[in-house]
This record gives C-alpha cells, structure tokens and sequence, in this order.
C-alpha cells in the first residue's frame, strides 16, 4: 500500500502503463503481440524511430522513474544504447 492508501498490483500498474501510451499508439501503431506495457513501449520507439521519423530516438528516464524499466524492458530485450 503507498502513502495515500492506494494498493498497487502489477495487473493494476500494467493497465495503467498501456492506457499511458494509448496516445502513441494512435500515431504509431500498434502490432497484436504488443501485450506487456514492454513490448508495447519497445515496439513503439522502434516505429517511432524506423519507420515514422526515419531518425534515431532517445529514450531518458530520470532517476526517479528507474524502477519503472523493470515493467517496461526485460534485461534480456533491452534496446541498444549509445554511450
């Protein structure tokens, strides 16, 4: 439970996630095994990146929201980053 009494389930968060980026996916599309906010959030930078903008795209995710990475990007299919 947080501070202000609201219980947080991973379904809860996931849903929450997905509705975030319904808006992306209105201009970006969205395939039909896109069905974890990571996959979602992968495939759109991809398109985002490939096939709408044709230029590179950085993703910044402050401190704060770090944790987030762990519902978003399985380590084992994190995106390439430049350093």
């Amino acid at each position: 439970m947080t501070k202000t009494g609201k219980v947080r389930t991973v379904p809860k968060i996931y849903e929450r996630r997905l509705w975030m980026m319904k808006p992306l996916t209105e201009v970006y599309g969205r395939e039909s095994d896109e069905t974890t906010p990571g996959k979602l959030l992968t495939g759109l930078i991809r398109r985002a990146m490939m096939e709408k903008t044709g230029r590179q795209v950085a993703v910044i995710i402050d401190e704060y929201d770090a944790h987030c990475l762990t519902f978003y990007i399985p380590s084992s299919r994190s995106m390439p980053c430049a350093k």
